[in-house]
């Protein structure tokens, strides 16, 4: 998720951001890995607390750029191998 990359970016532990955002490690955990819903109040603490390098979007629907990030791989992937869909299927069968 976009929150589990700034956190290792910056080089931070759970721990880190729980405290800095007056919350349980668990919460941060389990929100990470998609387990648990973020209410706008963590959600804007987590923006403050990160400076700016992440929004309130991305802490709020983490899919829709985890989904982002996965499709610029797959296109990235695909010109290595030549485009079009004979590479779309040899990467299916990789």
């Amino acid at each position: 998720t976009p929150l589990k990359q700034i956190r290792t970016q910056r080089r931070l532990t759970i721990y880190d951001v729980a405290a800095g955002v007056q919350c349980s490690p668990g919460t941060i955990s389990r929100v990470e890995s998609g387990n648990h819903g973020v209410s706008p109040n963590l959600a804007e603490r987590l923006v403050r607390f990160f400076d700016g390098g992440l929004t309130e979007e991305q802490v709020l629907y983490p899919d829709r750029f985890v989904i982002k990030k996965t499709a610029k791989y797959l296109s990235a992937s695909v010109l290595q191998h030549g485009g079009g869909f004979d590479a779309v299927i040899q990467l299916l069968q990789a």
